[in-house]
């Protein structure tokens, strides 16, 4: 089974089969009404789950990331993308943060972005590093940790503020307060879009450019999330905030 959709499985059962990917020609076709071609990482995504995607709750199931809603784009465009951008996703929320890819610094798995159409420099917002690690954050924040009965909410303290501590060092601690624990990075997640794994437990840690940090913590029983929240308070100055 495709790597992506076992993952899925871990949560969902019989995911697979749910799913509906687009042809290699309908894939191509897309290119050339985008006038551009799609990374690679998005490419393997439209061909496993490119017109449907088994209800996947991306963004709260509020972003569209099916193939037909890229093909009226790519049709009718609300604005002209620059050269590096993808246009990947529409946002149903309402608020018109539609999601694209950057191909700027990597052709293959770009960084994702989130904006208006024409946006001001101030309203684009960077997402995640990697498309691929949006697919295994968001499945294991939205489908992992639910499954977990405990589950807690946790910011910094405010001991050492925010913005004055690079997200590389919080973050570097975190892995290895992880690893501490019997923890095991979630695959393709890192950076500041990181996630852990136990086999009774889960942690998320998202602290993206411009914004602080939050994190998600989830346990099968309120014992474990209370000696991880020890934990992270000692180590992180983390504290708890739902």
């Amino acid at each position: 089974m495709n790597e992506f959709l076992a993952f899925v499985e871990r949560f969902r059962p019989g995911y697979a089969a749910t799913v509906r990917g687009a042809q290699e020609s309908e894939i191509r076709g897309l290119e050339n009404l985008a006038g551009r071609a799609m990374p690679a990482a998005f490419r393997h995504y439209l061909g496993i789950a490119g017109h449907d995607n088994g209800r996947l709750p991306l963004y709260g199931g509020e972003a569209d990331f099916r193939f037909a809603t890229l093909v009226r784009f790519c049709q009718a465009p609300t604005w002209k993308l620059p050269p590096n951008l993808v246009y990947i996703a529409r946002d149903g929320s309402g608020l018109g943060m539609d999601l694209y890819l950057d191909t700027s610094q990597s052709g293959d798995d770009p960084l994702v972005l989130r904006m208006p159409p024409a946006p001001a420099p101030d309203e684009v917002e960077t997402e995640f590093p990697s498309f691929t690690c949006m697919l295994y954050f968001l499945v294991f924040q939205e489908l992992g940790l639910p499954v977990l009965a405990h589950r807690a909410q946790f910011r910094d303290s405010g001991e050492i503020p925010w913005g004055t501590r690079a997200p590389e060092t919080r973050l570097s601690t975190l892995r290895r307060t992880a690893a501490m624990l019997g923890f095991s990075p979630v695959p393709h997640t890192g950076e500041w879009a990181a996630a852990y794994q136990r086999a009774d437990a889960g942690i998320t840690a998202y602290e993206p450019p411009k914004y602080g940090p939050t994190y998600s913590v989830a346990a099968s029983d309120a014992a474990a999330l209370s000696k991880i929240e020890e934990v992270l308070a000692a180590s992180l100055g983390l504290l708890r905030v739902g």
